[in-house]
């Protein structure tokens, strides 16, 4: 969810996360053919990065939540260790080939990197790995360390999204192609041609 709050994500906005938090909107319960084949996949994937690495992995089958703000959960792929031995998350992603540049040059998408420093603060873990199958035949992985400074703006601006959803105040209206989508469905009618 934090994408969604920051106005980063491209499916859902801080709004329409809000009216689903407040109970007033139910939440999407299909899930699309390519969030179908990403779960069926993530099996194969984590034995993979074993495969690939060396390091275990342990499939995590619970919801975590941060110690001290109920609020903040995460819900990993699953557990590794780091090159030190340390315990590690695992995030694993799928990708159209279509979409890879957005994986070029060793980055990752702004929103999954939100959400990866935001299981890293739930947890109090300092490492993940993040391995991604691109267009269905090519994997890359990549490592993020803990970023207590992006951490602390996530927990501020997830703070203050949950003291909106706890007042039932709505968020601001963000510029996001979700946000425009998301009215574009509540306030149905009007004239669509440019004048």
């Amino acid at each position: 969810d934090v994408a969604a709050i920051l106005g980063l994500s491209k499916w859902m906005s801080a709004t329409e996360l809000w009216l689903i938090k407040t109970g007033q909107k139910k939440p999407d319960s299909e899930p699309n053919e390519a969030m179908i084949w990403g779960t069926k996949i993530e099996p194969i994937l984590r034995q993979h990065f074993t495969e690939l690495t060396g390091k275990p992995v342990v499939e995590i089958h619970a919801i975590l939540q941060h110690p001290k703000y109920n609020f903040c959960l995460a819900d990993l792929d699953g557990l590794t260790v780091s090159d030190t031995g340390e315990p590690a998350i695992l995030e694993l992603k799928t990708c159209s080939a279509y979409k890879q540049n957005l994986w070029a040059d060793g980055g990752i998408p702004i929103e999954y990197q939100c959400q990866i420093q935001h299981y890293l603060m739930v947890t109090g873990l300092s490492k993940a790995y993040c391995m991604v199958l691109l267009g269905g035949n090519h994997i890359e992985l990549r490592e993020v360390d803990a970023d207590i400074q992006t951490q602390a703006m996530l927990l501020q601006a997830e703070k203050e999204f949950w003291l909106h959803v706890q007042e039932g105040s709505k968020p601001p209206v963000d510029g996001s192609d979700a946000a425009k989508e998301l009215m574009d469905d509540l306030f149905k009618g009007g004239i669509e041609e440019e004048i």
